[in-house]
């Protein structure tokens, strides 16, 4: 087809009409036949061929995008995993300095040639969180959830985003007892008994707020917000003594000078 073009172009340049090619084809050659007047049919061929070049490229980039895996990771081939790894790294690079319309715009083009990406989900989420829209931000998450119910990391962060709302604390703690039921003793661990025990105290449940800040102190002794909660659900039930106790355990510990050492100062003074 390209060389039909090419030949066309020629043809017109130098004057010649199709009854002329078929008359030189007949005889094997085009000798005597008018040169060319004229030098922008060059250009014209040169254009046709480049943009022929480029015509096939788009082709081959289109059925290639046809061709990409639908499935999850499991289904993609080296080069595959390999561009999307790079996609997640500069997604994350642009949640980092906070370019979060422009991740969001990558990401929604992602997930529509890998929609079983639960990476890409849960990178998703972290940007509509950052946005404000908490609940899509979960949504997003639950959608990674289905393909991979069992990391406990996922299970905390789908936590965090429901502990966000308000409305939402039941659930939140439904996925932190899930991820301290998945990894409950390593030191990884501690967050998830820590979340549960913060999230206990917001229920008004001061019994598994203490049951949980204990499995923290258990993994973590020096884990000073721990100590917080502990004197929370003593003050909860009017156990003053033991909640001044606690809190200065926590204020010992925590970092000088910091806002946590603030918090558990009034904290303290209130509680005497």
């Amino acid at each position: 087809m390209l060389a039909v073009m090419v030949l066309e172009s020629i043809s017109a340049g130098w004057g010649w009409t199709k009854s002329d090619l078929a008359a030189a084809g007949s005889r094997g050659r085009l000798r005597g036949m008018s040169k060319p007047n004229s030098k922008w049919h060059i250009v014209l061929v040169i254009v046709i061929v480049v943009m022929a070049g480029l015509a096939s490229y788009l082709a081959l980039q289109a059925n290639r995008q046809k061709q990409l895996p639908r499935g999850g990771p499991e289904t993609w081939d080296a080069q595959t995993q390999r561009m999307v790894l790079d996609r997640h790294t500069v997604v994350t690079e642009l949640i980092n300095t906070a370019q979060l319309v422009e991740a969001r715009q990558l990401l929604d083009e992602h997930l529509e040639q890998f929609p079983a990406d639960p990476v890409g989900h849960e990178l998703l989420s972290r940007v509509l969180l950052n946005l404000g829209a908490a609940g899509e931000a979960y949504e997003a998450a639950a959608r990674s959830l289905e393909m991979r119910d069992d990391n406990a990391e996922l299970h905390f962060w789908a936590g965090t985003i429901c502990e966000s709302m308000p409305d939402r604390l039941d659930d939140a703690l439904g996925h932190y007892l899930k991820a301290a039921e998945l990894d409950g003793e390593s030191i990884a661990a501690a967050r998830y008994h820590l979340a549960i025990s913060n999230v206990s105290m917001k229920r008004r449940d001061a019994d598994l707020a203490q049951f949980h800040a204990l499995k923290t102190l258990a993994i973590d002794p020096d884990e000073h917000r721990a100590y917080r909660m502990l004197a929370e659900a003593a003050a909860s039930r009017g156990q003053l003594d033991s909640a001044v106790e606690q809190i200065t355990i926590a204020l010992d510990l925590a970092p000088a000078n910091s806002v946590e050492a603030l918090v558990y100062t009034v904290r303290r003074v209130t509680f005497l």
